[in-house]
């Protein structure tokens, strides 16, 4: 199958988003936000036609986003809630619910053979890896594993997003289906309950 291993960023990382940060200093905040959006788009469409090269200048025009706002530096960008690169996160990250594409992060949920699993995109545009968190929702389905979590990293293959989770979930199930621990199962229900929560504050947010 063929996939990007890694998006990684080239020798020159640093001197290309500063030169396209610096361009970046004449917009307006509003604009510079609109630059972040449309790379994690442009991100997403180089994952899904196999091209290295686009996803590369995708990521740089990303950091150089942040770059900007964070005052010229990218130290620092990720260091508190509000910094500016996990604002830009929060900016481009798909809806509560949504599948997200390859470059958001995002919190959805999945059915794999009966088993309803949250799925939360714990990585995107920014690492050479994608990687992601899976949660069980319902104390009497089996899991992957008995503490109900179970953590994972993929490369970028060319399919949608609920595709490849998927896919993972029903092979790690065939092979490894297990009961969760009792322990767990007080810890699983707040989270499903909390799950429905946060998706019915973002539909009524939407209407």
């Amino acid at each position: 199958m063929a996939m990007i291993r890694r998006v990684g960023l080239s020798d020159k990382h640093d001197r290309k988003v500063e030169a396209i940060g610096k361009r970046y200093r004449s917009l307006s905040e509003t604009d510079i936000r609109a630059m972040a959006l449309l790379a994690v788009k442009d991100f997403d469409t180089a994952i899904m036609r196999v091209s290295p090269q686009a996803a590369e200048d995708a990521r740089i025009r990303y950091y150089a986003a942040i770059w900007t706002l964070n005052h010229g530096t990218l130290l620092g960008s990720f260091a508190e809630e509000n910094a500016a690169g996990n604002y830009l996160q929060r900016l481009c990250a798909a809806a509560i619910g949504q599948i997200p594409h390859w470059g958001q992060y995002g919190q959805f949920e999945i059915n794999v053979q009966g088993t309803p699993v949250k799925v939360t995109r714990t990585r995107a545009i920014e690492g050479p890896h994608s990687a992601f968190r899976f949660e069980a929702l319902d104390t009497n389905a089996p899991f992957c594993v008995n503490t109900g979590v179970l953590e994972a990293t993929f490369g970028f293959p060319p399919f949608h997003v609920e595709r490849v989770v998927t896919a993972f979930c029903e092979k790690q199930l065939a092979a490894s289906a297990v009961a969760l621990d009792p322990s767990r199962h007080d810890e699983v229900q707040r989270r499903y309950r909390f799950w429905q929560c946060q998706k019915h504050q973002n539909r009524n947010s939407q209407v």
